[in-house]
């Protein structure tokens, strides 16, 4: 059977229509993404700059932090680290972890942070920080690594369980409009 020029113009049409939502639908969720993760980094850098620079207060239970290995002292998460003006202060909303020249971990408040050898040439100040994401107990967490003068590094954390909860809900929601 074949089909008249009238049909065939229809389902041209149909299908660029389809095509423009489903590439419309597809630019939107990208564009989401890129958005809501430049918001998370656009977090951690100024919250690694805070810290640096002794602005953070702790709100957190003062028994919320953990001290390095081999330390312990059991340093309290608003402890100040005996290192000029470098105060281990944070919200609830991040982890953070303080490493010395080598790399070695001095305090932590909330989840361990991973180390890994780009971190360390941060803390040797060989990179002025490093922006990546991290997975911890099978929970993904965008971290910044950012040197500090004099040596040593502060490692801000955030979970990203919501976030990819948020853009996965939003990621269904609009195919299922762009289908329809």
């Amino acid at each position: 059977m074949r089909l008249s020029l009238a049909a065939r113009l229809a389902l041209v049409f149909a299908s660029l229509v389809a095509i423009t939502a489903l590439v419309t639908t597809a630019a939107g969720v990208i564009s989401t993404r890129v958005e809501v993760n430049d918001d998370v980094d656009r977090f951690l850098r100024d919250r690694a700059d805070e810290i640096v620079s002794g602005q953070r207060l702790d709100p957190r239970d003062r028994n919320g932090g953990r001290a390095g290995q081999g330390d312990d002292r059991g340093e309290a998460s608003g402890a100040t680290i005996d290192d000029g003006a470098i105060q281990a202060t944070v919200d609830a909303d991040a982890e953070v972890q303080r490493l010395d020249s080598t790399g070695t971990v001095e305090y932590s408040v909330g989840v361990a942070l991973p180390v890994s050898d780009a971190d360390v040439d941060v803390a040797r100040e060989r990179s002025p920080s490093l922006l990546r994401t991290v997975t911890v107990d099978g929970t993904d967490y965008r971290m910044i690594t950012h040197h500090i003068d004099g040596g040593g590094a502060i490692q801000v954390a955030r979970d990203l369980g919501s976030t990819n909860d948020v853009l996965g809900a939003i990621q269904n929601r609009m195919f299922i409009v762009g289908l329809m």
